[in-house]
This record gives C-alpha cells, sequence and structure tokens, in this order.
C-alpha cells in the first residue's frame, strides 16, 4: 500500500539522542550544559557515548584556536 506509513520509518528514540547530544556538541554548548541537558549524572556518558563529532569538527576548533589566543 502506498504511502502507509511504518515505524521502521522514523528513526528511534536512541538515534535522536545520539543526534542531539552531536548537535549541541557541534554547535558550541560546553559539556556540562549538554550533560544537563541529556539529564545524564555522569559528564563521560554525555562527551564519550552520545556525542559524535566529525574531522571537520575537530578541524573548525583548531582554526578558531589563533583568534582565540588573539582574543577576538
Amino acid at each position: 500500500m502506498r504511502g502507509k506509513v511504518s515505524f521502521t520509518t522514523f528513526p528511534d528514540v536512541r538515534s535522536l539522542h545520539h543526534t542531539h547530544a552531536t548537535l549541541l556538541a557541534q554547535n558550541g554548548v560546553s559539556p556540562g550544559i549538554a550533560k544537563s541537558a541529556m539529564r545524564h549524572s555522569d559528564i563521560r556518558l554525555t562527551m564519550n557515548v552520545y556525542s559524535h563529532l566529525e574531522l571537520g569538527d575537530v578541524a573548525n576548533a583548531v582554526n578558531q584556536l589563533p583568534d582565540f589566543l588573539n582574543g577576538k
């Protein structure tokens, strides 16, 4: 049947949880605030399990370092 929606077409809650943590990290939200937003008791869970940063995210952070050190 065309147009029928099944439960498999939606991401599971766990995937949304990972996406939430990753988007917080990618947008510069501090780890402590992300931990609270995710309702985790341990920051290591938030940062090591749920946050998935890519190489480009690390490169952007490194590229911002000179501006940070120069007070910009």
